[in-house]
């Protein structure tokens, strides 16, 4: 169907809830189910039943068939009823039609069919489908639908602009208009918003979508936005739903053929459109909301079922509403699943078969097997006896050693507690010793410190004593100033008080002359006023000229004052010069006669400057003796304490030798006597090595000192002879004993050499000695090479060249202040010559070292002596300092009183000489005073001739008044003249009381500083006072304590000369010592080397025993008896070899005779702790033990005792010969445990193969009943409503939705067939185009009602229709569909007439434009 708008599938979730249905049962039998091309197949002869729905019969619930009624023809304005039709309806009543639809083509003809009534629970059924539709209901009321509430296309194919399409209804809106108005283009605006391609819009491409016409030829872009909102369905009534807000996607195309989405006015994507319009409702994936113009017929046209993969059948249709398409995949992946398991299944039991074959061809060679494991262990345990016996044997002998070794170690530990008590009391007495001695050099050095201290303290005295005389040098000098001060102080205060006493009479005597001269002056004025008539020509006269002379007697009284301000100045100068004068010569008396006494003092200095020179001289000189001497004395001391080493160890060397030379010595004179032949001597003596070596080889060989022979024979011929004379115990090398090694050079890592090719025997026969005790030792230079070469890829037994040795089991020896050396012959010298000493010799080292040791003891003292000489050399040397520094200090302080007094001087002088430069300035003054006196004189001889003509005409009055007027005058001028003398002396006094008041402020400023210097000088005495007697405190102190320190030296220096010569007494019993403890240790040595001899026999049968190890095939035998048990438990014929199993198990057990307890063997520890070795043996020899590591028993010791060896041999014998010439596989026993592990992996493997493979299909089976179950729940629902959807638009007819194959619902697919009213049933195929139309618009109906979608468009459906079914269809979009919103573009009037609201479309000019209407407004309009 290329035209089918449902070509893509949507999954959604099914239905769980159980509906039960009416059903028509067709039974139906078959093997199993036909394969197709979708069916899933069952594998491994499982399969599926499905049980057959029974068919649907619509009726009454009397059970009696539906009659169809004849349709009632109505007016085309009338909308006819949606009522189902009534039984008595008119028209034929007696006819009735068949209920059930045709067969499907692909149904098999011999299928039975069995029609049975309809179900006793429709009624439930109902009640049901009213449940699911309720719950829908409330879903989409809780959250509303999405709607379109308009469309703004803006240069949209023929809409020019910006064109508003709507508002559109909730419910049913129409689009109507002519044809070519663009009616369509308003589908394709919506298809184009939700992301179709153009070509489903009519065009090639986008670009194509852009209106162009003549007013708008080259637009750029189109788009077109939709609004939706959301609306609430409530009491048959939406409303829009204010909490939510609206959503406007926008689609925009451009020239270029792009495009670009937007979302409430955000850039979005495709992607993001469809998500969102899916989560609203919008069937994108199936087009339920879309049909478009002539597609609505090929809805009902599908196919039962896809032909192949990717079409659309109505079987994927209905699987993609109901949501069981989901199973679909899920049921062809376990299926394939099922077969690669059964596959599996099928390849490991053939596996299982081919193990358990080759398990089966292993059971001969197994019991074979078995009984060679029973003897070989017999064996083993005899060997095992008869290497006990030896070792119990050597026991014997080793205890009765151990025993003799006890007494010497008993004695020597004797004695060498007493060597710890004394080695304990010499460490006493040398803690003691140096205990004094750091104590004596604690005190020296506390001495020294105090030394230091006093000298410190001596020169701080000096220092202070200095300060001292210095400070009460200048307070002296300020008390001199301060009694000088006082005196000019005093003077000036008598000069000043009666000074301000003279002012005062002054002033009172001025106040009495004022207050006379106005009377008198009154008295005056009275005399002259009544002769003012006389004189008033005269008294006009005086007064001009007294008005005139007025500016003149300023001037005058002026030039006065400045006179006498130049003498005062004049006056102060020659004072100043005067005092300055006197101040110089004083100074320079006092520096002439400080000089003189500085001089002293620097020569008194430089004589101490000659003295220390000499005495550092002299100290240097004695240092480097003295150092010189000490080094002297500690090479002394190096000599004497190798001397006296040297001693000691030629006194043991020589306990040595004598006891190590008797058996040489002896042996060597056996064979000079001819009794021994093939004596060859010490093995260390047959070949020499180079020195660098010695130390390495002397380390890592200590059988050097093995004494090598020819034969067995010759070598118990020295036994014999050692033990008759009991001269001692040695080791022998049998030359013809020696195993043919193989010596050849060897390659070793990084190079390093083998310490037996650096050996050159004197001849080659003794090549496989030297090979038997060093083997393939190497010699490495440093540790770290050492490291490296003995855990590499290879294991070493590497010896280094300062005596550290790694061995092959991992352990590692060294350090310690004495290095193994001389076992070797070396090339450049005779060791033997340099270790051993005679008698002599030691006697004689011994007297040289006594020698050395007075030697060492006169130097010691005259040593001493030279450090006392300069102790008194370095105790002058500061004494001297302390002289220069007190000397030094005077200068230091009269250089600076000097300068100071240069300095004043200096100023003086400078003073004077401004003075004296200043004369200039006196001389001018002078010249000023001069001039100033000129000026007066000329202001009086200006003013003369008037005061002369004042004077005349003062005259004339005075003439005119006569004697009275005279004598008045007279008083007044007597008065004014002593008023003037008054103030001239007042004017004088008061520069006398300043110049006194200025000296006393001057002198009181200097009291004032001398008061505080002396004050501070007074403090600083006393400060330094106390300084000065804690210093002289401390000093008295610390000269207590210098002498305490003399005293206790001198007792700690006796003290010390008694501990050493106790010291030495006790160290010559130590030296005694030391020779008894060599002797008994070289007894020992050779009782340990006889012990070490018996333990290696031990050692070597212990060794041979923990070889014997027995084949540990318990495990083997258990896992035998285990995987037998298991494989047959249910098989009692093989019951009998199980039996078999255990008791072989337990005869090897028994033998064993293990009872698990614990093994306490011991380890030999390392040379240097053989003594202590010797000790533990010697516990463990009596000790009894039931069982080994190694499985074998440890038999008792009165068992050993009545052992028969001869019997136990010849057992022995019969056992390894049978051994030897049996052909057993032992191996075969571990193979065949392989086999029969692998037998039973092989078969658990295939259980659990098999049962996850059944649990598989199990799984299967239940996805496919699931899927079965719940399309068939969902089919049911849908086949229903669409039988009472068809038959309310028809008015009578039936439709049926029919599996193909009712057992497999999912093989065939599903047919849709319809019985139009009036007709019987036939095929979608075989109907009208207006039948299609009504069947197509009946199956989208219920399918919506199944589940609904918010949104329809549809593009003239009803053309295909006559008015009456247009009617119908109109009246059901109307009133059933309330919960949709219907957008229906219809040409027919009987369509558009029922919608809520229209939208005209029209067009003008070439572009189309819209209208809208609420239909209720036409209808009222109309009306």
């Amino acid at each position: 169907m290329s035209g089918n708008p449902f070509n893509k599938r949507q999954k959604i979730p099914s239905n769980e809830e159980d509906i039960e249905i009416g059903l028509a049962t067709i039974v139906k039998q078959r093997a199993s189910p036909s394969p197709t091309a979708s069916s899933s197949s069952l594998s491994a002869g499982s399969f599926v039943r499905s049980r057959t729905p029974r068919k649907l019969l619509v009726g009454q619930t009397d059970g009696q068939s539906v009659q169809s009624q004849p349709t009632n023809s109505s007016s085309s304005l009338q909308a006819p009823s949606l009522q189902p039709p009534d039984s008595s309806s008119r028209g034929r009543e007696n006819r009735t039609y068949s209920q059930s639809p045709p067969r499907s083509p692909g149904r098999s003809p011999a299928r039975k069919l069995e029609l049975i009534q309809l179900s006793p629970v429709k009624k439930t059924r109902l009640e049901l489908q009213k449940i699911h539709d309720s719950q829908q209901q409330l879903t989409q009321k809780a959250a509303g639908r999405l709607c379109i509430d308009r469309l703004i296309l803006n240069n949209f194919k023929s809409y020019a602009g910006e064109q508003v399409v709507g508002p559109f209804h909730s419910s049913f809106s129409a689009v109507v208009g002519p044809n070519g108005s663009g009616k369509s283009n308003v589908i394709d605006s919506m298809l184009f918003v939700f992301g179709f391609r153009a070509s489903k819009m009519r065009q090639d491409r986008l670009a194509d979508l852009i209106h162009k016409s003549e007013e708008h030829p080259n637009l750029t872009s189109c788009s077109v936005e939709v609004h939706f909102h959301y609306v609430i369905d409530e009491d048959g009534k939406s409303k829009e739903k204010d909490d939510k807000p609206k959503l406007i996607i926008t689609r925009k195309a451009f020239r270029n053929n792009s495009s670009k989405y937007y979302i409430n006015g955000n850039e979005s994507n495709y992607t993001d459109v469809t998500k969102l319009l899916k989560a609203e409702g919008i069937d994108l994936d199936h087009k339920r909301f879309l049909i478009l113009q002539g597609e609505v017929e090929n809805i009902a046209q599908m196919k039962p079922k896809a032909e192949k993969e990717g079409d659309d059948g109505l079987l994927e249709y209905l699987e993609d509403i109901i949501g069981t398409s989901q199973y679909k995949s899920l049921i062809e992946t376990n299926s394939a699943t099922i077969e690669s398991l059964n596959e599996i299944c099928i390849e490991k039991e053939n596996r299982f078969h081919i193990v358990d074959r080759e398990r089966q061809s292993l059971e001969s060679d197994k019991n074979d097997a078995l009984e060679y494991l029973l003897k070989e262990k017999r064996l083993t345990l005899l060997k095992s006896k008869l290497l006990q016996h030896s070792i119990y044997q050597n026991n014997t002998k080793l205890s009765s050693t151990l025993d003799k070794y006890n007494k010497i170690k008993a004695e020597l530990d004797h004695e060498g507690e007493k060597y710890a008590a004394r080695s304990k009391e010499v460490e006493t007495i040398k803690v003691q010793s140096r205990d004094i001695t750091i104590t004596l050099q604690k005190y020296e050095t506390e001495e020294k410190d105090l030394l230091n201290k006093k000298r410190s303290l001596d020169a701080e005295n000096v220092s202070m004593e200095e300060k001292i005389k210095n400070i009460k040098r200048k307070k002296k000098q300020i008390e001199q100033l301060l009694e000088s001060s006082n005196r000019s102080m005093n003077r000036s205060q008598i000069n000043l008080d009666e000074l301000l006493e003279e002012k005062k009479q002054n002033e009172k005597s001025l106040h009495s002359l004022t207050d006379d001269l106005g009377a008198e002056r009154a008295k005056l004025e009275d005399i002259k006023l009544s002769l003012k008539d006389k004189t008033i020509d005269i008294s006009a006269k005086i007064s001009e000229y007294e008005k005139e002379l007025e500016p003149w007697s300023e001037k005058l009284e002026e030039k006065k004052a400045q006179i006498q301000l130049v003498e005062s100045e004049i006056s102060l100068m020659e004072e100043s010069q005067m005092k300055l004068n006197t101040e110089i010569d004083t100074l320079i008396k006092e520096i002439g006669r400080n000089n003189e006494e500085q001089e002293s003092r620097r020569e008194r200095v430089d004589t101490l400057h000659q003295e220390k020179k000499i005495i550092t001289k002299d100290l240097s000189n004695g240092e480097l003796e003295c150092s010189n001497a000490r080094k002297r004395l500690k090479e002394m001391q190096h000599v004497l304490f190798s001397h006296r080493q040297r001693a000691i160890d030629a006194r043991a060397a020589l306990s040595t030798a004598e006891n190590k030379s008797k058996v040489l010595t002896a042996l060597t004179k056996l064979q000079k006597s001819g009794r021994i032949n093939g004596f060859h001597g010490r093995l260390g003596d047959l070949g020499v090595i180079d020195k660098k070596y010695d130390i390495a080889i002397s380390t890592a060989c200590p059988r050097l000192e093995d004494i090598v022979v020819e034969s067995v024979e010759c070598g118990q011929h020295c036994i014999e002879y050692l033990r008759k004379n009991k001269l001692g115990y040695a080791r022998f090398i049998l030359l013809d004993k020696l195993r043919k090694l193989d010596a050849n050079q060897i390659e070793t890592p990084e190079s390093v050499p083998r310490l037996f090719d650096l050996v050159e025997p004197n001849e080659e026969k003794f090549i496989p000695a030297f090979y038997s005790v060093l083997r393939n030792t190497l010699v490495s230079k440093d540790l770290a090479q050492a490291n490296r070469v003995a855990y590499g890829k290879k294991k070493y037994r590497v010896v280094t060249l300062d005596g550290k040795l790694i061995d092959i089991s991992g352990t590692m020896s060294g350090g310690g202040n004495h290095a193994s050396r001389g076992l070797m012959k070396l090339r450049q010298m005779q060791t033997i010559s340099s270790e051993i000493y005679t008698q002599e010799e030691v006697i004689e080292l011994e007297e040289a070292l006594l020698e050395r040791e007075n030697n060492f003891k006169v130097t010691g003292d005259t040593f001493h002596q030279m450090e006392e000489a300069l102790d008194s050399l370095r105790a002058r040397e500061p004494e001297i300092d302390l002289s220069i520094s007190q000397l030094m200090m005077d200068i230091d302080s009269w250089d600076n009183e000097l300068q100071l007094k240069k300095d004043q001087l200096s100023e003086r002088r400078k003073a004077n000489e401004s003075l004296k430069a200043g004369r200039n300035d006196s001389s001018q003054v002078e010249l000023r005073l001069k001039r100033l006196k000129e000026e007066q004189k000329s202001l009086e001889e200006q003013t003369k001739s008037k005061i002369t003509n004042i004077k005349i005409l003062k005259e004339q009055i005075m003439k005119i008044g006569g004697s009275e007027l005279q004598i008045q005058n007279s008083k007044v001028n007597s008065i004014q003249e002593r008023i003037e003398l008054l103030n001239t002396k007042q004017k004088k006094d008061k520069s006398a009381q300043r110049k006194a008041e200025t000296e006393i402020k001057k002198l009181t400023k200097t009291l004032e500083t001398s008061k505080r210097d002396l004050d501070s000088y007074i403090e600083q005495i006393k400060t330094l006072d106390e300084k000065a007697e804690l210093n002289i405190d401390a000093l008295q102190r610390i000269q207590d304590s210098i002498e305490g320190f003399e005293n206790l030296k001198q007792d700690l220096n006796d003290k010390l000369q008694s501990i050493s010569t106790q010291l030495i007494e006790m160290e010559e019993d130590l030296m005694k010592f030391k020779s008894l403890k060599l002797e008994m240790v070289d007894k020992m040595d050779k009782l340990s080397s006889l012990a070490s001899h018996i333990k290696k026999e031990i050692q070597k049968s212990e060794e041979e025993i923990d070889n014997l190890k027995i084949r540990d095939v318990s495990q083997i035998l258990q896992v035998l008896i285990e995987q037998e048990a298991k494989e047959n438990m249910a098989d009692p014929s093989k019951r009998a070899q199980n039996e078999i199993f255990e008791l072989m198990e337990h005869a090897l057990k028994a033998e064993e005779g293990i009872e698990e307890k614990e093994d306490s063997e011991n380890k030999e520890h390392e040379a240097n702790e053989e003594g202590e070795q010797l000790d533990k043996d010697q516990m463990c020899v009596d000790q009894k033990y039931d069982a080994m590591e190694n499985g074998l028993t440890r038999i008792p010791q009165k068992e050993l005792e009545s052992l028969d060896l001869e019997v136990l041999k010849a057992e022995m014998g019969q056992l390894q010969d049978y051994v030897d010439h049996a052909s057993a596989n032992i191996e075969i026993l571990e193979e065949y445990a392989r086999r029969l592990a692998d037998y039973q992996l092989r078969k658990l493997d295939l259980n659990d193969a098999v049962e996850k493979r059944d649990g598989m299909r199990q799984k299967l089976d239940e996805l496919k009943k699931k899927r079965f179950e719940e399309f068939m729940h969902g089919f049911g629902i849908i086949s229903m409503t669409l039988k009472e959807m068809y038959q309310m638009i028809t008015m009578g007819g039936n439709a049926e939705l029919e599996l193909v194959d009712s057992l497999d619902p999912f093989s065939e697919g599903v047919t849709f067939s319809v019985m139009p009213p009036k007709k019987s049933w036939r095929n979608i195929t075989n109907l009208s185009g207006g039948e299609k139309t009504l069947s197509s618009l009946a199956l989208v109906f219920a399918l919506h009602k199944y589940k609904p979608t918010p949104l329809y468009v549809m593009d003239e459906i009803d053309a295909a229709l006559d008015f009456r079914n247009v009617s119908i269809v109109a009246n059901y979009i109307k009133q059933r569909t309330k919960n949709a919103q219907f957008i229906v573009i219809s040409l027919r009037n009987n369509m558009f007439e029922l919608a809520q609201q229209l939208v005209g479309i029209y067009k003008r000019d070439n572009m189309t434009k819209s209208a809208t209407l609420k239909n209720v407004d036409v209808l009222k309009s109309s009306s």
